[in-house]
């Protein structure tokens, strides 16, 4: 394989080590350049969260293991990189070992995993230089010229990370985004980007992870445009506002922009923008299924298209264009659309999780209890076969961040000690794209619900009681609360044995499996509707109280006919827990903040769910 840029970065926590992580990188990599970055103090907590794209709201142990004080950046090219499918703190990728092996090394010597960075992908190598020296790749080999540079050149910088300012210009704001943004641009495909946003708004189209990504590259705050059914940023460019509008899955069938982003050309004005023909198809379909407004401009930029394409012999005429942009369609299996808003397509996701769980070797991929799929970017679920012929189950997020990880280390807790009350884990896996995928062994079975319940004789009810009580037990004999239960959490197979699933909220109390910083909530609406209506009281849980409140909701005369089951789950109690909120110590101002924040809410939201609208009474 060709050399690869790369980096590492020696946290101020880690700096005690660094001379002998100086002394390995020389003796294993060609070193470029050591620089020592300053950000200020202030500042140090936002640029960490922009430079991870994570919010380290929920996350504030981890800034204080890296150091807040200077710390050196180290860049390297590795001479014969080597690549493998690997199992990292992200799940499964395929990454190059060498950087991999070399962090884990040098977080071994410092003591603490936190205080090494290192990227393992070229990808990762461009997002951080230009985010780090506001600087590509390209640009910095060209210009530092290691061939004629001795090596282990050492200098001190004090600068933020970039954006920081307000950007110089939209050159520099499409400089940055090539390096750390997958886009393509929308209809401007000719306009220099110091042109760009003059008259009207900045259109690109992205994947799902990109949306969440932009915000921190961009600097600047996601908001949802309800008109548009798109998101919106304000970018501040040197004294004035842009708006950048970024297109995803809501805006053109998922295959077809998937390789959009894969067949992606740079054009004249150093912009990244879709190949001919699609742009050509692209705008046909923006003018005719997306019902954009026809403007004397686009006719002529689809004449001129059209002639690239397929000379001067085709009519230049609108219906035409329509004409071959659905046959193209239908060529390429692309799904079409006749409404803006028909996007929920299981084929959509099939594909995404199918391209992305090929390196693991799965096969035989089918979509599983479509009806029960979470709408947007909630959970989808599927099954497959691995290699053995063993059936798994999984569960497909779009940017899980820690939340598959978090599922599958209690997965594994658990199963290793009652291997017969919890399904067993397989794998995790994070692909390129930000996409998480928890895998498990697959049970057969169905959800609680008044009909399955009712379906049940007493003696399969009272085994079913027992399991569930061992269960509940099991989580708080350790120390755990899974604090949303709900009949849709508790699975229930053909000989009445149960399984209780989705651990994305549980929290240990003892923090011996997972620590606080990996629950935390840090979306306060969320955290006041957990559990409901079986928790009890917004910000307490008990788990016992949780399956009580379900039964009565599902068989008015359960207390009565299990009076046992009943009294013991109402005696036991949970461990007490501190549930981290911006301002622990005073319940009341924590309502009220969060009150007055779902109101805001259902000003913008129409109709209200009944959730709100119970809130909102209260």
């Amino acid at each position: 394989m060709s050399p690869e840029f790369h980096l590492f970065i020696i946290w101020s926590n880690a700096r005690h080590e660094e001379e002998k992580i100086l002394a390995d990188i020389k003796s294993r990599f060609q070193l470029l350049e050591t620089i020592e970055i300053k950000w200020s103090s202030d500042l140090f907590h936002k640029n960490m969260c922009r430079f991870y794209g994570l919010d380290f709201r929920a996350n504030g142990m981890d800034l204080k293991r890296r150091g807040n004080a200077p710390f050196l950046l180290v860049l390297v090219k590795d001479l014969s990189p080597k690549y493998e499918t690997c199992l990292t703190s992200s799940g499964y990728s395929h990454i190059n070992i060498n950087m991999l092996n070399s962090k884990e090394r040098y977080r071994t010597w410092a003591g603490d995993p936190f205080v090494i960075h290192s990227t393992v992908t070229p990808v990762e190598s461009r997002h951080n230089l230009a985010m780090l020296l506001g600087i590509s790749v390209d640009d910095y080999l060209l210009t530092y010229n290691p061939d004629k540079t001795s090596q282990g050149n050492y200098r001190v910088i004090e600068q933020e990370l970039i954006g920081e300012k307000p950007w110089a210009s939209r050159e520099q704001v499409f400089y940055i985004l090539n390096e750390t943004l997958s886009y393509v641009m929308l209809r401007d495909y000719k306009t220099h980007p110091k042109d760009l946003g003059r008259e009207s708004d900045i259109d690109l189209l992205v994947d799902e992870s990109s949306l969440h990504a932009a915000s921190y590259i961009l600097n600047a705050t996601k908001e949802f445009d309800a008109v548009l059914n798109t998101y919106m940023f304000n970018v501040i460019i040197k004294k004035e506002s842009i708006p950048f509008h970024l297109h995803s899955y809501q805006y053109i069938p998922a295959k077809w922009l998937l390789n959009i982003l894969k067949t992606k050309i740079k054009g004249k004005s150093g912009t990244f923008i879709p190949a001919i023909k699609d742009q050509f198809f692209l705008l046909v379909y923006q003018l005719y299924f997306l019902k954009l407004s026809v403007k004397a401009k686009y006719h002529r930029i689809l004449e001129e298209l059209s002639t690239e394409i397929y000379g001067d012999s085709q009519p230049k005429i609108f219906d035409v264009y329509l004409d071959k942009t659905k046959k193209f369609l239908h060529d390429k299996n692309y799904q079409s659309f006749n409404s803006f808003y028909e996007r929920q397509s299981t084929d959509i996701y099939y594909d995404l999780a199918k391209d992305h769980l090929s390196y693991l070797q799965l096969s035989d991929l089918t979509a599983y209890k479509v009806d029960l799929w979470k709408a947007d970017k909630g959970a989808k679920f599927f099954l497959a076969k691995t290699k053995t012929g063993q059936k798994v189950f999984i569960k497909f997020l779009f940017n899980g961040s820690k939340k598959v990880k978090k599922e599958f280390e209690l997965l594994s807790f658990f199963n290793g000690k009652h291997p017969d009350l919890f399904p067993a884990p397989h794998s995790y896996a994070t692909s390129a794209h930000g996409y998480q995928f928890l895998i498990t062994e697959f049970i057969e079975g169905e959800y609680l619900s008044k009909d399955i319940w009712g379906s049940l004789n007493q003696t399969k009810k009272i085994k079913l009681l027992k399991s569930l009580e061992s269960l509940l037990i099991a989580f708080s004999e350790s120390g755990f609360i899974h604090r949303d239960l709900d009949p849709s959490n508790i699975l229930i197979t053909q000989n009445s044995k149960v399984y209780i699933i989705d651990y994305e909220y549980m929290i240990d109390t003892r923090e011996v499996v997972i620590k606080k910083e990996s629950y935390v909530d840090s979306d306060l609406t969320t955290l006041y509707l957990l559990g409901e209506p079986n928790n009890q009281a917004p910000l307490e849980w008990n788990d016992y109280h949780s399956i009580i409140s379900i039964f009565d909701l599902i068989d008015p005369s359960f207390k009565s006919t299990f009076p046992e089951f009943y009294n013991k789950m109402n005696g036991l109690k949970q461990l007490p827990h501190n549930t981290y909120i911006e301002n622990k110590n005073d319940q009341k101002f924590l309502k009220n903040r969060i009150k007055n924040r779902i109101h805001l809410i259902a000003k913008k939201v129409k109709p209200l769910s009944e959730k709100i609208k119970r809130k909102l009474q209260a």
